[in-house]
């Protein structure tokens, strides 16, 4: 016997031109009601096909003028091996990146809960020394300005008693400024998308070889953003929460070579 059913309803973008994606519209559980789900997308949006150019380095949609023929990242080779990308096709877009973004869900009881996102941004970011070692290096951004990266983080959270309602009856919004009020966060390295050098052979032959590809040459290593501060404001009081990144661990070794200046307590496998 049943105790309870559960039944979901899909529904797909209507226009003509749109890459036909399947987005969750409601969910209906006996004994409960339906909850409905809204996203960031009108009748006229036109989603792009899969295996779209317009893309940024981290693959969201960045709604670029990249086709097949530009799509190729150029890039340039320095001294230490050190790559320069020279185009502006694949940069992060943050209005394209919330495309079909989950804006509200609607419950039985009437009220609604909405979500509000934002782009990521960073003031420090993780590089390379180059050849001959390739160690991982932290640098910041000019004056600790914030700068743009792929993907949307959350901004706010508003739960509202009914559906008409413009007053939120409770919210949770989102900083992720340092104490300094610079951005916490910190990206990974750019994806890496060529590498020329030359080998040499018993008899005294140079090889050269040259590895390039569309995306990354490189193992991906979690997440490309990290952030070291997230504050949650409340209607009283607020949440500090804090976290290790990069720039406490920039290689993601085991050990961590530093000071634990805070008295934190590690996962298994760090020995501050």
């Amino acid at each position: 016997t049943a105790v309870r059913t559960c039944s979901l309803s899909y529904t797909y973008p209507a226009a003509a031109a749109s890459n036909k994606l399947c987005f969750l519209s409601s969910v209906d559980i006996s004994g409960e009601g339906t909850y409905s789900f809204d996203y960031n997308y009108t009748p006229s949006t036109v989603f792009p096909k899969h295996g779209t150019f317009k893309i940024d380095h981290w693959g969201f949609f960045n709604n670029s003028s990249a086709a097949a023929s530009t799509f190729y990242t150029h890039t340039t080779q320095g001294d230490y091996l050190e790559e320069t990308i020279n185009t502006t096709l694949r940069e992060p877009n943050t209005t394209a990146a919330m495309l079909g973004v989950m804006t509200a869900v609607h419950y039985p009881t009437g009220g609604r809960t909405t979500f509000e996102y934002e782009g990521h941004t960073y003031a420090n970011y993780e590089g390379s020394t180059g050849f001959p070692d390739f160690a991982p290096y932290m640098y910041n951004t000019p004056s600790y300005s914030a700068q743009t990266t792929g993907g949307v983080r959350i901004k706010a959270i508003r739960d509202y008693d009914s559906a008409s309602a413009t007053t939120p009856v409770y919210y949770r919004t989102y900083s992720y400024l340092d104490e300094n009020g610079h951005s916490s966060g910190v990206r990974g390295p750019l994806p890496r998308y060529g590498l020329s050098y030359y080998k040499t052979r018993n008899n005294g032959d140079h090889i050269d070889v040259y590895l390039g590809s569309y995306n990354n040459l490189l193992p991906a290593d979690g997440t490309h953003i990290e952030y070291a501060r997230v504050t949650e404001n409340l209607p009283q009081g607020k949440n500090v929460y804090t976290f290790i990144t990069r720039l406490d661990c920039p290689d993601g070794k085991e050990t961590w070579d530093g000071t634990n200046l805070y008295n934190l307590t590690f996962d298994t496998g760090f020995s501050p």
